[in-house]
């Protein structure tokens, strides 16, 4: 079910996985952290030690999980596709009309995606980004999402979280710390921000 939830969401985004074109280096986890990170991705992505690591070899996803009895998982991704978004903003406000199509509906026939924390301002890998709250039921199951977003060197990087409603908060100091130590491989051609996403 689990792997389910995630790839309905990435599937459904229509996203175009990146390639990267050389190997990552390897640096050192954070104390208390271990690496989740694909082999050919250029960024890094470490979770806490106690997680389970989901990535497998050849794999462009990274992903990680928090137990067999919890699912809250996480995942990394690059991609390229559509460059004639203005900004982050823009491409989430697309990216959420399809995103919206997995949730089941009420009762009342209404969707049941909800939007918590629309855009606000972060950081990702020293790199400004945007952070999405998201919530909504699916196959009966309540959810809570956040995603964060940027747009690094010619391509959007995500982070996605998916827990279930109930443990969100438990986990949320976990997803802060993941964020606050992912880093990228190289530097940047050129600075970018948030609404340099179609340059």
């Amino acid at each position: 079910m689990k792997k389910l939830r995630v790839f309905a969401l990435i599937l459904l985004a229509g996203l175009t996985i990146v390639a990267a074109g050389c190997k990552k280096q390897e640096e050192g986890a954070p104390k208390g952290m271990k690496s989740a990170s694909a082999s050919q991705t250029e960024y890094n992505l470490y979770v806490p030690s106690d997680w389970v690591i989901d990535t497998t070899e050849g794999s462009l996803l990274s992903s990680a999980h928090v137990s067999d009895a919890d699912h809250t998982n996480v995942t990394a991704m690059a991609y390229t596709g559509d460059r004639s978004y203005k900004s982050v903003t823009d491409y989430f406000d697309n990216y959420k009309k399809q995103i919206e199509k997995m949730f089941d509906l009420d009762s009342e026939g209404k969707n049941t995606f909800e939007m918590v924390t629309d855009g606000e301002g972060v950081l990702l890998g020293g790199v400004a980004a945007q952070n999405y709250v998201y919530t909504g039921t699916v196959g009966g199951v309540a959810l809570k999402y956040r995603q964060v977003i940027c747009y690094y060197d010619g391509d959007y990087y995500l982070i996605t979280f998916t827990s279930d409603a109930d443990l969100y908060d438990t986990h949320a100091e976990e997803f802060d710390l993941i964020v606050q130590n992912f880093t990228f491989v190289k530097k940047p051609a050129a600075a970018v921000t948030t609404e340099a996403a179609a340059e």
